[in-house]
């Protein structure tokens, strides 16, 4: 977890720009409404843009697999990544950052083992 630390501060103090976020971006936190697709669940937060689909990068439920494989990974990370004009390792490394945050909240402050260990070491591995 300190690996993970040391990442954040580094996002954190490399960030150019703040803009709103959602907070909470992934496939479960979109409904269908009234025949168009509305987000729901936001935080209200305001930060790096790379922040807003680091949780979608390990969604959605259901899919352990897919999440895992490192091909689904590129490509989400090349879509995402492009899409908000980032780098590829500034993508990974802020999913990283949102895995260990769950791992943590997960732990309750505790870490112990947990099923997205090996989730979180394959994004740091990516992101290098």
């Amino acid at each position: 977890m300190n690996t993970c630390k040391a990442i954040t501060r580094d996002l954190l103090d490399s960030s150019t720009q703040s803009v709103s976020l959602h907070g909470d971006l992934h496939h479960d936190n979109f409904l269908m409404h009234r025949g168009k697709w509305v987000a729901i669940d936001a935080k209200g937060l305001c930060g790096d843009p790379a922040f807003e689909l680091a949780n979608a990068m390990r969604n959605p439920k259901g899919f352990e697999q897919q999440m895992r494989d490192p091909q689904i990974i590129q490509q989400r990370v090349r879509v995402f990544a492009e899409s908000l004009d980032i780098s590829h390792k500034r993508m990974l490394s802020w999913a990283a950052v949102k895995i260990a945050l769950s791992i943590s909240w997960r732990g309750k402050g505790t870490i112990t083992a947990d099923p997205d260990s090996d989730l979180l070491n394959t994004f740091l591995t990516m992101a290098g």
